[in-house]
């Protein structure tokens, strides 16, 4: 989180919902301004009301019949014009709960294992104390130089495509510690840093999507409400903590490998949550870059 650069990520689309229909109505002007204030290159809603009330525009209500509007071009203005007033896509609105949704499933899955890791490396790897904590050590480094990754991947694909990358990346090598385990391929010997390796890797990928997701969060929740949403996360710690046992009754009935089955099941929902933004944030964000697409043409 330290090292995530919300300049380099996000660029002009920071803080680009909330004045969406400002700058539609600035775009307006700007073409009005731009043919000497004369003749608007886009019709405002008053005009294209008064067209359709059988007013007229521009000198037509003199009695000047070269500037009525020719038959039936009335409806074309008004359905640029409603583009305009209405340039949010209704999907937005769900962007929140969406975010919230993976958030919370993607908690309750780590709860139920992220406790028992050190046991699981200690009882059925047979690591030392020490060993253990050294996993721990290289974790948060891990993270750090995943989140830069991030960024960057974030910069190059898209926010949400990058999200969903890194956590199937993610539970593919959790899925791969299961297999190396179940298998005897690596419960002892070297082989057994193998799944130390993809714990790391797994760890950092899950984890290092935190920023860019914030991120999107921040974009598009109206800034008089980013406190609630915000809040809502200790929703999610509970589930977090609570989970834990749930996890720890799994683990005693049926080994730590098959909990860990749970959790990626869990998490696996999680991003299929979160895969419903790819036709929201994508086209936002490309939208904005582009300076509002055709909206000019």
């Amino acid at each position: 989180l330290c090292l995530f650069r919300d300049d380099a990520a996000l660029g002009g689309s920071s803080d680009a919902v909330q004045d969406q229909r400002v700058t539609a109505t600035s775009r307006a002007s700007v073409e009005t301004a731009a043919t000497g204030g004369d003749v608007p290159l886009r019709p405002d809603t008053a005009s294209v009301r008064n067209a359709a009330d059988g007013g007229a525009i521009g000198g037509a209500a003199d009695g000047d019949a070269t500037d009525a509007p020719p038959n039936g071009s009335a409806a074309k203005p008004s359905a640029e014009a409603a583009a305009v007033a209405e340039p949010t896509d209704p999907r937005i609105a769900r962007i929140p709960y969406v975010v919230f949704g993976c958030d919370l499933v993607v908690a309750l899955g780590s709860g139920m294992t992220v406790k028992y890791f050190p046991l699981f490396f200690k009882e059925d790897l047979n690591m030392r104390p020490a060993a253990v904590q050294a996993i721990y050590l290289a974790v948060p480094v891990a993270m750090a130089i995943a989140s830069t990754l991030a960024t960057k991947l974030g910069r190059k694909v898209g926010r949400v495509q990058a999200v969903l990358a890194l956590r199937v990346f993610g539970l593919t090598c959790f899925a791969g510690m299961v297999v190396l385990y179940d298998r005897g391929i690596a419960r002892a010997g070297p082989l057994k840093y193998a799944i130390v390796a993809l714990y790391v890797v797994r760890t950092a990928s899950m984890n290092c999507t935190y920023p860019l997701e914030e991120s999107i969060l921040m974009d598009y929740v109206p800034k008089d409400t980013r406190a609630r949403w915000k809040s809502l996360q200790s929703v999610a710690m509970f589930g977090w903590c609570g989970s834990a046992y749930l996890g720890g009754a799994l683990a005693d009935e049926y080994g730590y490998t098959k909990t860990f089955l749970f959790t990626i099941g869990l998490q696996s929902t999680g991003v299929l949550i979160y895969a419903q933004l790819l036709g929201v944030v994508g086209r936002e964000a490309s939208g904005l870059a582009g300076g509002g697409g055709d909206a000019t043409a």
